[in-house]
């Protein structure tokens, strides 16, 4: 009998605490004056990366892939000139 009852008042202590303890995460995450921003043309971006993947042949996208690569280089060399001259 006495065993019935501790366990109880240990059970009643344990929701107590995990209430508490789920209060002061929610008011963490809801943060007055808190303002996130997601760049739109990455998502966008990333989007279209997604949907040529699903929908191209895995070989058309390598090709596609690496010719973006070689595209996006020449142009951060290219902005880099006209600094260095």
């Amino acid at each position: 009998m006495f065993l019935a009852k501790s366990v109880t008042v240990v059970a009643a202590i344990i929701v107590v605490i995990a209430g508490i303890a789920a209060l002061s995460s929610r008011n963490k995450s809801s943060a007055e004056g808190v303002l996130n921003i997601d760049s739109l043309n990455d998502t966008l971006e990333d989007m279209e990366d997604a949907l040529r993947e699903a929908v191209l042949d895995s070989d058309l996208y390598k090709a596609q892939q690496k010719a973006e690569k070689k595209k996006l280089k020449q142009e951060a060399k290219a902005r880099k000139k006209p600094l260095k001259g």
